[in-house]
């Protein structure tokens, strides 16, 4: 006679967390110089449950010591959130570092263990920086629109830049393999490197050197089409005003507007230029860069990639999709992560993407108006979902 066996789920664990939250251990000099060398102390966390649309479930204070006692939750995965904004004082402690604050917005699985430590982000002022991404590709019905995307750039400091010859270059960006195939490995023996960012496309600024200034707390926007889009897609912008435009093979030239430079490394169709494609990106903002005196690697399918050195970097941010096709395993990594120590799964997520835009979060708002973005080296906290405002900071 067989006996019944009942299988039950395992029962959930709930414990009481000591959470340690500590400053960013790139910039150990500057956590001691602030007396933070056991923690970041009298530090207000948001805690949200992941799947909660970021809605609070807990709002917790640090001690002295950095330390903070989460009641009893169950486990898994959580977001936490918070911002140190350094004061004038604290500025003038780790000058030179043009510190601002130290920031996260990044998911941490707790209740596993009874205690656990989360780690705030370093943002530094910086200077150019990319501030908005808006090219998901737009489909209604079967008729898809890949060209009435651009990149906004933003002058985060507080001195003039000249845009002439930096270089926006399109990272390794694989981010997904069919089962067993081997490519994620290939990639990331080849292409994960903490010394670079390993790209695949290449396009200059124009300009002789002080031709293009951007003042401080101003943007700059690239489009891949200098058009008004409105005239041939629902919902495309009028980006008929852009700072510049993207150039490729078989451009929509606005001869009113400047074009940028294409390396020619490579140019994928429909070719009107950089549209960085409805994929994983890694957004390079670096130093004028001569490609030829560049390392060179082919990828598993014979992309000629370029190696730009971590001294020439000026910005890196990078995101997936959301959306990775289940016949695909996601890749564990796209940047190493020393460069962009969290990569977000942004892309595609809401009911139209395509009316979404990818944005730099602002740190604060100075008293003149002018705005601070975010610039961490984590992309996961400084990157937003948000509706497309080219040329502006909203």
């Amino acid at each position: 006679m067989s006996q019944e066996v009942s299988i039950q789920d395992p029962p959930t664990v709930t414990t009481t967390i000591t959470l340690r939250v500590i400053a960013d251990t790139v910039y150990p000099v500057a956590a001691a110089k602030l007396g933070w060398t056991s923690g970041i102390p009298d530090l207000t966390i948001t805690l949200a449950a992941a799947d909660s649309a970021g809605t609070p479930i807990e709002s917790l204070r640090t001690d002295s010591n950095g330390k903070v006692g989460i009641p009893a939750l169950p486990a898994g995965q959580y977001v936490i959130s918070a911002t140190h904004l350094l004061t004038d004082a604290q500025r003038r402690v780790v000058a030179p570092l043009d510190l601002e604050a130290y920031a996260i917005n990044a998911p941490v699985r707790l209740g596993q263990s009874d205690t656990a430590t989360v780690m705030l982000y370093a943002s530094l002022r910086g200077s150019l920086i990319s501030s908005e991404w808006a090219f998901e590709s737009g489909y209604y019905g079967q008729f898809g629109y890949e060209v009435g995307g651009f990149l906004e750039v933003y002058n985060n400091s507080d001195t003039t830049v000249y845009l002439d010859g930096v270089t926006i270059a399109n990272g390794h960006n694989y981010q997904g393999e069919a089962p067993g195939s081997g490519h994620c490995a290939d990639d990331a023996t080849k292409f994960i490197d903490p010394g670079a960012v390993w790209a695949w496309r290449f396009d200059w600024f124009p300009g002789q050197g002080r031709d293009y200034p951007l003042a401080a707390g101003r943007t700059a926007v690239i489009a891949t089409d200098a058009i008004d889009h409105r005239l041939l897609f629902p919902n495309g912008l009028n980006l008929s005003n852009a700072d510049f435009e993207f150039i490729g093979f078989s451009d929509v030239d606005n001869p009113a507007i400047p074009n940028m430079i294409n390396s020619g490394l490579a140019d994928y169709p429909p070719g009107h230029g950089n549209n960085f494609g409805n994929t994983a990106s890694v957004v390079v903002l670096a130093r004028h860069t001569d490609i030829a005196a560049l390392p060179k690697k082919l990828n598993w399918a014979g992309l000629e990639h370029r190696a730009i050195p971590r001294s020439s970097l000026v910005d890196v941010i990078a995101f997936e999709s959301a959306l990775l096709p289940p016949v695909l395993v996601r890749c564990d990594r796209i940047v190493d992560g020393s460069i962009v120590a969290n990569v977000p799964n942004i892309l595609g997520l809401g009911a139209d993407p395509f009316l979404l835009s990818i944005n730099r979060r602002v740190l604060y708002t100075r008293a003149d108006g002018r705005k601070v973005l975010q610039h961490t080296r984590s992309s996961e906290s400084d990157l937003i979902l948000g509706p497309r405002t080219p040329g502006v900071i909203p």
